[in-house]
């Protein structure tokens, strides 16, 4: 267990949180020396993104309430408590407030790879590595080639953890930021629930069928984790 203050907020990461950036990192295909550091490189990445993402939270909170929170990383995540009572109000803008320092924090990596190689390439290649999927100019191609493999692999990680995760995030599921934001907006606890089960339960099979499974394990949680407080409310009744 590590604890420290960031901003004068007191931040403590469990062990679990390292096993699960190991995990997301690579580190169950680690090949020598290389693919070690690489690992490393990227665990450094999620470290740095979700500290950012709820360093996004717990700011503005403070900010709002003038109360010190706290931060706390867990496996596959964390979370910011404001350790005061926030208004509705309050807790819908703390809770935007992750996503969007998540969002802020990718743009200005494609800021710095801009200044690095040029409005285009710099762009472009971005686009390129977020979206592998796309078709890569030869230019992205060339700017892979210089960097080193350690510095792509934490570009890559970066640039997918603070876009990905923030949109992910932003899904209709208890206890992710966008599921306690519709939460705020719906009545029903029970539909709430039940939208977080059906679709974190879509989620995991895009997962699986893209190949990805540790998104899918994380998901499926989830949706049990959904479909248990759906079962709390119904007291085991199957409301339709």
């Amino acid at each position: 267990m590590l604890d420290f203050k960031l901003f004068n907020i007191p931040v403590r990461i469990q062990p679990l949180f390292w096993l699960g950036a190991f995990v997301i990192g690579g580190g169950f295909s680690i090949q020598g020396r290389e693919g070690l550091i690489t690992t490393l490189l990227a665990m450094a990445a999620i470290l740095i993104s979700i500290l950012v993402h709820e360093l996004g939270h717990a700011l503005t909170s403070r900010k709002l309430t003038r109360v010190n929170p706290s931060i706390e990383l867990v496996a596959f995540g964390g979370f910011a408590r404001p350790n005061t009572h926030l208004t509705p109000r309050e807790s819908f803008r703390v809770t935007w407030a992750g996503p969007l320092a998540g969002f802020g924090l990718f743009l200005a990596t494609v800021v710095v790879l801009i200044g690095l190689f040029g409005p285009a390439d710099g762009f472009h290649f971005a686009s390129f590595v977020t979206f592998p999927w796309t078709d890569g100019r030869a230019s992205d191609l060339l700017i892979m080639a210089e960097m080193n493999r350690h510095a792509l692999s934490f570009v890559t990680t970066f640039l997918w953890i603070n876009f990905w995760w923030s949109v992910l995030n932003l899904l209709p599921v208890f206890p992710l930021d966008g599921g306690q934001i519709y939460a705020s907006m719906e009545e029903s606890a029970l539909k709430v629930f039940r939208v977080g089960m059906i679709t974190a339960g879509l989620a995991a099979l895009a997962f699986l069928y893209f190949r990805m499974p540790i998104g899918a394990i994380l998901f499926g949680f989830l949706a049990y984790q959904n479909y248990q407080r759906q079962q709390e409310i119904t007291g085991g009744r199957d409301f339709r």
